[in-house]
């Protein structure tokens, strides 16, 4: 049994497949520009999202893209988007409020941090801090 049946026990071999090829095309390429980054002594901050879509039960996690009507915190734009209806609001509209302020605060000032979330370090490759963003909030090192 590979990494990824362990890693999700039961799951459809779809399911599995759909797991390595997100590391494949998403994962993988952004942890070696990040820890490249890092190595040339450029700040980096990684993060993942991993609020999950109600869509199809569940089935697909965090789909690409489902992050950003949360860094912009504008879901009225996205009233048509199929992914986020069915969502609890209150937990969505927090994690969009956390996630677009460390939006701004990068923007504003080179570091993501702000009082209403986490401490989010910089990424390296001895720790490899990250910050998930999902119904709770918080760093983790890989």
């Amino acid at each position: 049994m590979n990494c990824y049946e362990a890693a999700r026990p039961g799951a459809r071999p779809i399911d599995v497949l759909i797991d390595l090829s997100t590391d494949e095309l998403f994962r993988k390429p952004t942890l070696a520009f990040a820890e490249a980054r890092a190595a040339r002594g450029r700040p980096v901050w990684a993060y993942e999202f991993g609020f999950p879509t109600p869509a199809h039960d569940g089935r697909l996690g965090a789909p690409h893209c489902l992050d950003l009507p949360f860094v912009f915190d504008n879901f009225d734009k996205w009233s048509h988007a199929p992914f986020l209806a069915g969502m609890d609001t209150r937990t969505r509209d927090g994690l969009a409020r956390t996630m677009h302020r460390a939006w701004i605060a990068f923007i504003r000032t080179g570091d993501p941090n702000h009082p209403a979330m986490p401490r989010w370090d910089r990424y390296d490759r001895q720790s490899r801090t990250t910050m998930r963003f999902d119904t709770v909030t918080t760093a983790v090192s890989r």
